[in-house]
């Protein structure tokens, strides 16, 4: 089997990501090459590692998968056979990230399939749970994927010890989807929530969310949780419901930052988009993009282009017979 070069040089771990779930899908073998080139550290990261490591245990191999490898080629399994697993990613690695790679090799695997993930459900660079779940999850569901997920236990950097589980439906062709007009402002709710720290802290997290949010005449209801985890962490999660789409928006305490600071945080990413046109929020627009690619036929989104987003069209394109065309805010897979 000839492999299909993907250059990494450009979208990082996003490129991995969606480059592993494609191959997968397509049975095609991949070979990554100037992993993460121009970032500060090169090469593959533990959280990068998580994802190749799950396809492993599913019957995937990869060659020269190690922490700082720049190429690594990857043959995916003949058929996924499993009902349930349960893969600990190590430490604080991204869960969600991992539930990322997986969601499209198990929606097209034939079964219904569940897995427990075990790491960083709240952690840098990488969406939150409640992110996946209540954002993304309902937005891939219009294309024809069923999953649904539940957090069992929080993990935050650098302790993780985090557990979700993810159960994938079995699916047919993907239909096409369109977001391309978000609707009105129905409602915004959300949580601030602290692991091991004085309450007091998820409340001020909150009374700053609600103090830039009011001053522009929107009320969110926020909820304050003290949440169960293994070390300490803090975060504000938002979800913003439009007539026709779902966005989300979050923050992460760390050690020197203040509470305040988090609550500000999140709440300028809510207005920053809702003073956009855009339709669906930059995260969920690069996600977007390979579930378009496999739909049988035209599916358009407006959204925020990104690096991310540029780097998934261009894995898609090569992977697939596929052409997506760029036109301002407005990307349309034909």
């Amino acid at each position: 089997m000839n492999a299909i070069r993907l250059d990494c040089a450009i979208g990082g771990g996003q490129v991995l990501r969606t480059g592993l779930a494609l191959a997968t899908v397509l049975k095609k073998r991949v070979e990554f090459e100037n992993i993460r080139a121009n970032r500060p550290k090169p090469g593959l990261q533990a959280q990068h590692l998580a994802g190749v490591r799950a396809l492993e245990q599913m019957g995937g191999k990869a060659e020269g998968a190690q922490t700082g490898s720049q190429k690594i080629s990857y043959t995916p399994p003949e058929k996924i056979d499993f009902e349930k697993i349960s893969l600990d990613i190590g430490t604080a690695g991204s869960v969600t990230l991992v539930m990322q790679t997986l969601l499209l090799p198990l929606a097209f695997s034939g079964e219904k399939r569940t897995v427990e993930l075990m790491g960083g459900t709240h952690v840098a660079w990488s969406p939150p749970f409640e992110y996946f779940e209540k954002v993304f999850i309902p937005a891939a569901a219009k294309f024809g994927i069923r999953a649904e997920c539940s957090l069992k236990k929080y993990g935050f950097y650098p302790q993780g010890g985090g557990i979700a589980e993810i159960i994938v439906h079995p699916c047919g062709a993907l239909r096409p989807a369109e977001f391309l007009e978000r609707g009105e402002l129905k409602s915004i709710e959300g949580v601030s929530a602290a692991a091991n720290l004085p309450a007091e802290i998820a409340e001020r997290q909150k009374k700053s969310a609600l103090k830039q949010l009011v001053a522009q005449d929107i009320s969110p209801k926020i909820k304050v949780e003290s949440v169960n985890a293994e070390g300490q962490g803090t975060f504000v999660f938002l979800q913003a419901n439009y007539g026709n789409s779902i966005a989300g928006f979050s923050a992460l305490g760390e050690k020197g930052k203040p509470a305040e600071k988090v609550g500000e945080e999140v709440a300028q990413k809510f207005l920053e988009f809702n003073n956009s046109a855009e339709a669906v929020d930059e995260h969920l627009g690069d996600q977007l993009i390979p579930l378009m690619a496999l739909a049988e036929g035209k599916s358009a989104i407006r959204t925020k282009k990104t690096e991310h987003l540029l780097a998934n069209i261009a894995v898609c394109e090569k992977l697939l017979d596929v052409r997506f065309t760029v036109d301002g805010s407005i990307i349309t897979k034909t």
